[in-house]
Parts: C-alpha cells; sequence; structure tokens
C-alpha cells in the first residue's frame, strides 16, 4: 500500500501573490482592449462596405435592366424618371426621404429598392450623348441616355455608384 505524504507547509497562494497576478492581467487587458477594439472596427467597416457594394450593385443592374428595355420616356425630374417598359404599365424610379422607390402607378404598387441613400440624381442626355437636357424644360421624348449618380450609406461608410443606359426600345 503507497502512503502519500503531504507537506505541512503547503498552504496556497498569498494575498500578495494573487494581488501580483489580477495586476498583471489587469495591464494584459488594458494593453489589449484598443487592438481587439480596432479588429472589431475594421470587420464592422468591412462588413458595411459588403453590404453597400451588394446592395449598390443590385440597385444599378435592375434600374440600368428595365430602362435598357423601356420603349418610351414620360416623364423626367433630376430624382426620377417615369418610363414604360414593352407589356407592362408605367414604372417611376423615385428618391423620397433617403429612400429609392419604384412605383407602378397604374398597379398602385410602391416598392422601396434600397434604404439610407444619401444622394440620388440623373442626368439626360439627348441624341448626340453631349447634349444634356434640363428635366424642369426638357421634352422627355428627346432623351437617349439616362445617367445615375448614387451614394449609399451604412454605418460611417458611404460609396458612391454610377451608371448610364441607352434604351434600345424608343419609339421616337
Amino acid at each position: 500500500m503507497i502512503h502519500f505524504r503531504f507537506k505541512k507547509d503547503n498552504r496556497g497562494f498569498t494575498l500578495i501573490e494573487t494581488l501580483i497576478v489580477i495586476l498583471i492581467l489587469a495591464i494584459i487587458a488594458f494593453t489589449l482592449t484598443p487592438v481587439i477594439r480596432q479588429c472589431i472596427d475594421v470587420w464592422i467597416l468591412a462588413t458595411n462596405t459588403n453590404d453597400i457594394l451588394a446592395e449598390g450593385r443590385l440597385l444599378l443592374w435592375r434600374m440600368t435592366k428595365e430602362l435598357r428595355n423601356a420603349n418610351s420616356i414620360t416623364a423626367i425630374t433630376p430624382t426620377s424618371v417615369s418610363f414604360t417598359v414593352p407589356g407592362s404599365a408605367e414604372i417611376v424610379y423615385s428618391l423620397s426621404a433617403n429612400s429609392l422607390h419604384r412605383l407602378i402607378p397604374a398597379a398602385g404598387q410602391d416598392y422601396i429598392l434600397a434604404k439610407d441613400i444619401s444622394s440620388f440624381s440623373l442626368t439626360y442626355l439627348a441624341r448626340d450623348s453631349q447634349t444634356q437636357i434640363d428635366p424642369a424644360t426638357g421634352n422627355p421624348a428627346d432623351v437617349w441616355e439616362i445617367h445615375f449618380n448614387l451614394s449609399i450609406k451604412k454605418g460611417n461608410r458611404t460609396l458612391g455608384f454610377q451608371s448610364s443606359v441607352s434604351p434600345r426600345n424608343l419609339t421616337h
């Protein structure tokens, strides 16, 4: 049979040893906190950037696709465009209260395509692709090319997008 002998002076940690360990752990935590915070901030920025890029690309793809198939442009303003697509009712893209809307007035449908839009502007060009058409006085039937400028903001990150489209099926 084996007998274990314990030392009689084995009393554990003293209060001073415990306080020194706590102090060392506090110093380590204090020095690592900024590094961890910076890693979290970079992750949040990357996530916001990725979300904005995905939303902006999808938004421009959809708008470009529908406007490319437009057979007539019926109304223009600096922040909205109204047009018809073959086999469909009138479609309106417009900015309202930092949200980009897709309206189908005949059906009473209003879809919010994107939120957190910090800016949205449309520029209209005539057939020569150089003469800019003033939305206030110009004729929508003279529009041959449309340029979009769009900025989306999420958190502290803002990204800008640009695209242009020439409708293929204009009937004028």
